[in-house]
């Protein structure tokens, strides 16, 4: 079955039902444009869109998610945004840990340029990742782990 993407977001709003959201987030693997999943802003449809979105994300392999990892990790800024948890909790599982840092270098560094506390707060519990530290440069990491020690 093919519909249009509008008619996806339809499904996928938090004021669907809630098989029509489930059928929607199925429907939404043969979409191949997965990008358009990546906290979706519109006339239509925003943030009552974003839970299923992060679903429908957290559901691909890091193969396919290291194209939208900066996204991925710009959703976190706010953790109290729809999906931001469950986006989170997906980037701690991250294999790659090299490409990872790299996409986490450029958010910390516009988070500090900014004064993003709290999205680096949140950056911080990618610490749950054993294997990043090691991925890490120094600089970014020890403004990164400081904060992850004090929310413990």
């Amino acid at each position: 079955m093919s519909i249009g993407i509008d008619e996806l977001f339809d499904m996928l709003s938090w004021n669907s039902d809630e098989d029509t959201q489930k059928k929607g987030v199925e429907l939404a693997k043969d979409v191949k444009c997965y990008s358009v999943f990546l906290q979706p802003h519109g006339l239509q449809h925003d943030k009552d869109v974003w839970e299923n979105c992060a679903k429908i994300l957290c559901s691909y392999p890091d193969e396919v998610l290291q194209y939208c990892t900066l996204g991925m990790l710009k959703w976190v800024e706010d953790i109290n945004w729809p999906g931001a948890e469950m986006v989170l909790n997906r980037l701690i599982k991250f294999a790659d840990t090299s490409l990872l840092s790299v996409f986490i270098v450029s958010c910390v560094k516009e988070a500090l340029a900014c004064d993003r506390q709290g999205w680096l707060g949140n950056l911080s519990a990618l610490f749950e990742n054993e294997n990043l530290e090691a991925s890490l440069p120094k600089d970014i990491y020890n403004v990164l782990y400081d904060r992850y020690i004090s929310q413990l």
